[in-house]
């Protein structure tokens, strides 16, 4: 899986992936009720963490998005105009057949292997935007969360 970024305590960079982001997630959306007032002053570093990490994977993504285009022009032109010595290079082989007929070429770039590892690298990393996206939402609703259970502590001991 395509790994994300995080700043350590230490404020070294390393790769996440998407178990580690919902491992992380899972520690940081607790909220303890006993100390409210510590949960809503802990809300803009959770904001911070979650929204760098957001935007370090949504640049992943562009550079993916950008290296799958590209790959895919490389591969249109390696099977409509033949293998170059850098294609050999690069270990490409035209189909048993020899030359593909243009109207082919679409099969044979749906079928290719390295492109089809970019596109699941690509929806991989669109699903751990999504995940990041929607722990953004939470966490601008949490200071909501924070009141409403304030209010209720504060009801249900008769204030």
């Amino acid at each position: 899986m395509v790994g994300g970024i995080f700043r350590t305590n230490g404020g070294r960079w390393r790769d996440m992936n998407l178990d580690e982001i919902k491992l992380s997630w899972r520690e940081d959306a607790k909220l303890d009720i006993t100390q409210l007032d510590e949960e809503a002053a802990k809300d803009a570093s959770l904001h911070s963490k979650y929204y760098d990490l957001y935007c370090d994977e949504r640049i992943h993504l562009k550079k993916l998005r950008l290296l799958q285009k590209r790959t895919n022009k490389e591969k249109w032109e390696f099977f409509t105009q033949g293998a170059s010595k850098e294609h050999i290079e690069r270990g490409w082989q035209l189909p048993a057949k020899g030359a593909i007929m243009k109207n082919e070429v679409q099969m044979y770039l749906d079928a290719d292997e390295d492109l089809a590892k970019l596109s699941y690298q690509v929806e991989c990393q669109t699903i751990k935007m999504d995940y990041l996206k929607s722990i953004i939402d939470v966490i601008n609703k949490r200071g909501f969360q924070i009141k409403n259970a304030n209010d209720f502590l504060r009801w249900s001991s008769g204030g």
